[in-house]
C-alpha cells in the first residue's frame, strides 16, 4: 500500500538479516550491531532501505495524491497544548519554520544498527534523506542535527 505505489524498489520490512554496527562512545571504533527481529513495530518502523527510496517517501508529501490536501496540512501542522501553546511537533514529525520562513518537516529516527533523517520542506520542494547503518549514538545525532541546515541550505541556489 505504500512501498509498490511510491516505486520504492529498494524498500523492504526489516527481516533481521541486515547488519549494521554501533559506535563505541568511548572511541571511535564500530562493532556489528546484534540482531534484533524488528517485525514487532513494522507498522511505524522495521524498515530498511536507501537514501533514494526515503526522498521518494518524502516526496508524496509535497502534492495531493496519495494524501489529500487536508491531511498533508495537518502534517505541517504544529499540535498544541490544552492552553494553546505550538509543541513544534505534530504527526510523528517535528514541524518547524525555517529563518526564511519556509515550512519544514523531518524525523529523526534510530534503530539498532541504523539511524536515518528525512526532511521535506513544503515550500521549496526539497525532500533530504540520510541514512547510516550504525546506530543513534550521542556524537552521530549531533553531527547530523549540526548538519542538516546545511544540507537545505545548499538548495536555496
Amino acid at each position: 500500500m505504500v512501498f509498490e505505489p511510491l516505486a520504492m524498489t529498494h524498500t523492504t520490512l526489516d527481516d533481521g538479516s541486515a547488519r549494521g554496527f554501533e559506535a563505541d562512545e568511548k572511541s571511535d571504533h564500530f562493532h556489528v550491531a546484534p540482531v534484533v527481529d524488528n517485525s514487532y513495530k513494522w507498522a511505524g518502523g522495521g524498515v530498511v532501505s536507501t537514501a533514494e527510496d526515503v526522498v521518494k517517501f518524502g516526496s508524496a508529501h509535497l502534492a495531493t495524491g496519495r494524501l489529500t490536501q487536508r491531511s498533508l496540512d495537518l502534517l505541517f501542522t504544529s499540535m498544541k497544548t490544552a492552553d494553546g501553546k505550538q509543541t513544534d511537533y505534530g504527526a510523528g514529525r517535528d514541524v518547524d519554520v525555517d529563518p526564511r520562513g519556509r515550512r519544514i518537516v523531518s524525523h529523526f529516527g534510530s534503530a539498532v544498527g541504523g539511524t536515518a533523517r528525512l526532511a521535506v520542506d513544503r515550500d521549496s520542494h526539497v525532500v533530504a534523506a540520510l541514512l547510516t547503518n550504525v546506530t543513534n549514538s550521542d556524537r552521530i545525532g549531533k553531527a547530523l542535527a549540526a548538519t542538516w541546515p546545511e544540507i537545505l541550505r545548499l538548495f536555496d541556489q
